[in-house]
C-alpha cells in the first residue's frame, strides 16, 4: 500500500489525527459526462458516465450528477454535507506553471462557466471522506516550494476530504472502468483506500491489463481512511 503527502507538515497532521469510531457510510456522489463549452474542443465522455453510475450503486443512497445536471452548482450543494465518497468522471487539466489554471470541467449553469478551479475547490466546506478524480493526470499540478504539488488534489484536502484518488497521466473514460469496479468492490467490503486501490491495481495485473491504465491511479492523503464503513 503506497500513500502519497504533499508535504510533511500535512503527513503530520494525519499522523496525529485520532482513530475514528465505527459509523454508517454516508452516501456516494458522482460527477459524470458533463455538457461541455464546444469552445474547450474536449469530446464527449460516454463511458464517464458509465463510470459515474457504477461508483453510485455501491451505496444505496448513491446519486448521480450527468450530462447537463453534472454542473457546479450541484457540487456547491455538497458543502456541510457528510458524503463517504464524491467521485469525479470528468474532462480535468492540471498545469505545471501554475495552479490558479488547473480545473476540473463541468456543465456551465447560470453565472458559473463549469470550470472548477483550485480556489473554487478550496472554498469549499467539503465533509467526505474521499475523492476520486478519474480524468487525465489529475494528480499533476505546480511545485511549491514548501509545500510540494499544488494542483486539484491539494485543493481538496484543504476543503476537508481525507484522501483523493487521482491520475499520473492520461486514462481513457472506458479503459479505466474495469480498476474502478474492483477499487469500490474492495471498497465496499469495508477496507481502507488505500489497501482498496492496491487491491484493484494488483487485480488489474493478475488480469493481464495494461499498466498504463491502473499504474496511473494514486491515492493522496488518509492512508487509514475507510469510505464505505468500518472502524477508522
Amino acid at each position: 500500500e503506497v500513500t502519497i503527502a504533499p508535504s510533511v507538515r500535512l503527513a503530520g497532521e494525519w499522523l496525529g489525527r485520532a482513530v475514528e469510531p465505527r459509523r454508517p457510510a454516508a452516501p456516494i456522489v458522482a460527477f459524470g459526462d458533463p455538457r461541455l463549452d464546444r469552445r474547450l474542443g474536449l469530446r464527449r465522455l460516454p463511458g464517464a458516465a458509465a463510470e459515474a453510475r457504477l461508483a453510485a450503486r455501491f451505496h444505496p443512497d448513491g446519486s448521480t450528477h450527468l450530462g447537463a445536471d453534472a454542473t457546479e452548482a450541484a457540487f456547491r450543494q455538497l458543502d456541510d454535507r457528510p458524503a463517504a465518497i464524491i467521485h469525479f468522471a470528468t474532462h480535468a487539466r492540471t498545469e505545471t506553471t501554475g495552479m490558479l489554471t488547473s480545473a476540473i470541467f463541468l456543465t456551465p449553469d447560470g453565472s458559473n462557466d463549469g470550470r472548477l478551479g483550485p480556489a473554487d475547490i478550496a472554498g469549499r466546506r467539503l465533509r467526505t471522506d474521499l475523492v476520486v478524480l478519474t480524468g487525465c493526470g489529475t494528480s499533476g499540478g505546480a511545485l511549491t516550494f514548501g509545500e510540494g504539488i499544488q494542483g486539484l488534489v491539494a485543493p481538496f484536502l484543504e476543503a476537508g476530504a481525507r484522501a483523493v484518488v487521482a491520475t499520473l497521466w492520461d486514462v481513457g473514460d472506458a479503459a479505466v472502468i474495469p480498476t474502478v469496479r474492483r477499487f469500490y468492490e474492495s471498497l465496499a467490503t469495508g477496507t481502507t483506500a488505500a489497501a482498496a486501490l492496491r487491491a484493484a491495481r494488483l487485480g488489474a495485473w493478475r488480469a493481464g491489463e495494461s499498466p498504463a491504465v491502473w499504474a496511473a491511479l494514486t491515492l493522496t492523503g488518509d492512508s487509514r481512511v475507510i469510505p464505505l464503513g468500518g472502524a477508522r
